[in-house]
């Protein structure tokens, strides 16, 4: 197609009139618009003009159906093939088609009606220059226009035209939000001057047929986007139900079903306070009823949320309650008004709010334990010193010798409690091996066999026997499966009638993404009240009678699991009857971190060497290792350096019984002169002073004397701290842990002065038990 005087080109079909002003021919040179008037007066004429009025009518009826068959069209190309049917049959033409221009001035034809295969070919060959322009111009202002094939420019559609008997065209644009999308072009096989065609006729049809096209496309649009909200509603991993306008829910999506433990459309009918109980005080999250919806409505926001989310307890099919928090948006499906209920079970929410105020409470628990209990070692040590001197003393009456055993017995006891506060203070480092659950249960139960045995108590184990090894401390794990076993046997012993113990296992995958291993412990005890389940991991509390527990087992259990990167909590049985404790462990925990080992609780070791606990590290030897029958030589001098006046008392008293000869310092300034101007053969320095640190006793006496670096012992009561660990273990000196007895002082001063090669003493022998 070439561009006309006063009008530009099409594609490579029709040529198209710029302004939309389509005038024929004809009138461009001066000749009546349509008919001669006088024509029209002749009664033939009047008659054929009638009846293409009334054919005219009928079409145009037709086409005005269209408008609604947008919506109804199953298929684009079946709307295009109807469109261009009803415009060429509208317009009286031969044949028609529906194309799309690209910006490029391609036309590709969707549909046609009586298209010649040489037009359609042509019609989508490369555009001319012509063309090009012409479309151009459409694509800025054009309307629909009617013209004659000789008023073109390009040969090719002219000579195509005419071997095909057509005369003149008509092009009806099809604009979308002010784009030209497509054209609808028909042929006529008469000139223009025969076209009875007025150009408000062919602008209704040009309205008529563009309204019929963007109704499908937004019908389109709205199928697509109601199809992506289907999809994230049944999709979606949070729990969705519709309510209608009475709060009746139509519809629920698979998480609901879910939640609620329904079967499919299970929920269909209910209220939704059926399902949720809002929280005394709060907002109901949609009223029943027509009046109280129609009041939410006036509250609603412009975003169609109702700006409302309300906590409350959620019901299961099977009565079950959990927390919940339930939010509601108005939207329309299908045109009808519904709200969107989003429930949202706050189960893991809580307990993860209440494992992070129970690790809050635990670190500042801990460093006040920690405190204490290093305060309570010092005169604990005396105590336990002097009664140990008082029991051995001979010239002490039978009836008082038997009150200082009670005395002892009763500060061994208080020294366990001590141990206790330590372990869940210090937290150490677990040291990780990998290792079997099942092998780890087996040992735990063997461990409680007797226990078991006594009290009739059926154990069910439940481990499959592909589940993966742990990355653990054995040692750590072990002792919370003891404290957890532990508690279970006592509550059924306590519940009376016989009962059982199931240590199921299984692979799952934590919070956090990572695979774990889920042991959980369940008995079939009376269970925990409510009212004392938010204190079951504090430190003290306990349920047992006085003297059977301390209550720090479960909450040295919670601080092991927490530095294995797991987790450790508290579930009810049913009808809160039996209890479950879960343990969460990542299958490769987090990396230990660097620190010294422990020495052994109630002795002496030189750091490097680990307590019973954890492997050996290194092979230097430790005070449990002296010979039974090593004596010291005579007048042994022991350098005695604690700001306790207690301890060095004892101390000075426990040495001299011992065969050695003490030499008690005040402070750290008397002990390093006592160093400079006597003979000393060993140090026992406190770690914890006021005024200079052992630490810096240590550097200070080792600048005069530097042999007595490997015959140096430092008494702490925590000698798992770990930079003690580390400072001892780079100078491989001696650790003995306080609370200590005449027995561990006298082994680990002949240990320090054997492994340095002193002279045995004679008359001298080890105390004996009293």
């Amino acid at each position: 197609m070439g561009e006309r005087e006063g009008g530009h080109g099409t594609s490579t079909g029709p040529a198209i009139d710029p302004a939309g002003r389509g005038r024929p021919r004809g009138e461009r040179q001066g000749r009546p618009a349509r008919t001669d008037r006088a024509l029209l007066d002749q009664p033939h004429v009047a008659a054929k003009s009638l009846e293409l009025q009334r054919r005219f009518v009928d079409n145009l009826g037709a086409l005005q159906a269209l408008t609604g068959g947008g919506e109804a069209a199953s298929g684009f190309e079946r709307l295009a093939e109807s469109i261009v049917g009803l415009v060429v049959a509208s317009l009286e033409a031969v044949g028609g088609c529906y194309g799309a221009i690209s910006t490029s001035g391609r036309f590709t034809i969707s549909a046609g009606t009586n298209m010649a295969p040489e037009m359609v070919s042509l019609a989508e060959s490369a555009p001319s220059a012509a063309s090009l322009a012409a479309f151009r111009r459409l694509r800025e202002a054009g309307g629909p226009f009617i013209q004659a094939f000789a008023d073109e420019t390009d040969r090719r559609l002219i000579g195509v035209a005419r071997s095909l008997g057509y005369s003149s065209y008509a092009v009806l644009p099809i604009r979308l939000d002010d784009r030209l999308d497509a054209v609808i072009v028909a042929y006529f096989d008469r000139p223009v001057d025969e076209l009875a065609i007025e150009q408000g006729t062919l602008d209704a049809i040009d309205r008529v047929a563009t309204i019929s096209v963007a109704n499908f496309r937004l019908r389109e649009r709205l199928l697509a986007s109601e199809e992506r909200y289907r999809t994230l509603f049944e999709e979606s991993p949070e729990a969705y139900v519709f309510l209608d306008n009475a709060g009746l829910i139509v519809e629920a999506n698979a998480a609901a079903e879910r939640l609620f433990g329904t079967e499919h459309d299970g929920l269909a009918g209910m209220s939704l306070e059926a399902i949720h109980e809002a929280a005394p005080g709060s907002v109901a999250a949609i009223p029943g009823g027509r009046d109280a919806a129609a009041e939410v409505d006036e509250a609603d926001g412009a975003d169609g949320s109702d700006g409302r989310a309300t906590r409350g307890t959620g019901r299961r099919a099977d009565r079950t309650a959990f927390p919940d928090e339930v939010s509601v948006s108005r939207v329309t499906i299908r045109g009808a008004a519904r709200r969107l209920v989003r429930v949202r079970d706050l189960t893991d929410q809580e307990r993860f709010q209440q494992e992070l105020v129970q690790a809050q409470k635990m670190e500042a628990i801990g460093m006040l334990v920690s405190g204490v209990a290093h305060e309570l070692n010092n005169p604990l040590a005396a105590i336990i010193g002097f009664s140990t001197l008082l029991r051995r003393d001979e010239r002490l009456p039978q009836d008082m010798r038997h009150d200082a055993e009670i005395l002892l017995q009763e500060a061994d006891r208080t020294q366990r409690i001590v141990r206790s506060l330590l372990d869940f203070a210090r937290q150490r480092a677990p040291e990780r091996h990998r290792t079997s659950v099942r092998a780890l249960v087996d040992s735990v139960l063997r461990l409680q066999s007797y226990s078991i045995g006594a009290g009739h108590i059926e154990m069910r184990v439940a481990i499959p026997p592909d589940l993966p090894t742990i990355d653990v401390d054995r040692g750590q794990i072990q002792q919370v499966l003891l404290n957890l076993t532990q508690n279970a046997i006592q509550a059924i012993r306590g519940d009376g009638p016989r009962g059982w113990i199931e240590v199921a296992a299984s692979a799952e995958v934590d919070r956090d993404g990572r695979p774990a291993v889920r042991l959980r412990i369940t008995d079939s005890g009376p269970g925990i009240q409510p009212t004392v389940r938010p204190r079951v991991f504090l430190p003290f509390f306990t349920t047992k009678p006085p003297g059977e527990g301390t209550g720090l087992g479960l909450s040295v259990s919670f601080g092991i699991v927490a530095a294995h990167g797991g987790r450790l909590w508290f579930e009810p049985g049913p009808d809160d009857q039996g209890a479950s404790f879960i343990v969460e462990l990542p299958l490769d925990g987090l990396p230990a971190r660097p620190a010294g080992e422990a020495a052994s609780e109630g002795g002496a070791a030189p750091s490097g060497r680990s307590s019973e606990r954890g492997p050996r590290r290194s092979p230097v030897p430790t005070a449990e290792s002296s010979r039974a029958g090593t004596t010291a030589e005579p007048r042994s001098r022991i350098l005695v350096l604690d700001d306790e006046p207690s301890i060095a008392a004892f101390l000075r008293k426990a040495l001299g019984i011992a065969g050695f000869e003490p030499v008690v310092a005040g402070s750290g300034r008397d002990a390093v002169a006592a160093v400079g101007r006597e003979r000393i053969d060993a140090v026992l320095c406190d770690h914890r002073m006021s005024g200079m640190s052992g630490t810096q006793v240590y550097a200070a006496i080792t600048a005069v004397r530097p042999e007595l670096g490997s015959r140096f012992v430092f008494m702490s009561g925590d000698v798992l701290n770990p930079e003690l660990q580390a400072f001892a273990g780079e100078r491989g000196v001696f650790l003995l842990a306080k609370p200590f007895d005449v027995d561990t002082v006298n082994r680990t001063i002949r240990d320090v002065l054997a492994r340095n090669g002193s002279p045995a003493v004679p008359g001298a022998p080890d105390p004996q038990p009293g």
